[in-house]
């Protein structure tokens, strides 16, 4: 048997096929995107977690065992868990979601139910600046 292991990130960037989903740009916009990441969990307050890792091992199927591999940016849980996915916008105009950044949230979604057997979940795609405040935020709730 093959044991093989991938990263969400690269699941979707292969699925997708575009999208900024994949690190790139030059050394300020990775530094801008760490502090807008850093900033936008300082304010998220009480009862969140960061950057907060999941596994997912797949069946397996043709003498290949898969294991799926991400980290949550933020994590509220409760009653209805809360996985925020955090993309750092910078520029100005109309923001609208980005697919790849969806797919991204909800395969965490779909390893956090699988993984703590619970049967829904809110997605959240919060667009945020460098100081980490709200640009846009995009909500969804998806069964297990």
């Amino acid at each position: 048997m093959t044991n093989c292991s991938v990263s969400v990130r690269m699941l979707v960037e292969f699925s997708i096929h575009g999208g900024d989903i994949l690190p790139g740009g030059s050394i300020k916009d990775m530094q801008d995107g760490m502090l807008g990441h850093k900033a936008r969990q300082k304010l998220l307050g009480d009862g969140w977690e960061s950057e907060v890792s999941l596994t997912l091992d797949l069946p397996e199927a043709d003498g290949i065992a898969l294991r799926v591999l991400g980290r949550m940016d933020a994590f509220h849980d409760g009653e209805l868990p809360v996985i925020e996915e955090i993309k750092v916008k910078k520029g100005r105009g109309e923001i609208t979601l980005d697919p790849a950044h969806r797919a991204q949230a909800v395969c965490y979604g779909h390893m956090l139910c699988t993984q703590e057997h619970i049967p829904q979940v809110m997605i959240r795609i919060a667009y945020v600046s460098v100081a980490g405040t709200i640009l846009e935020l995009f909500e969804e709730i998806l069964s297990a």
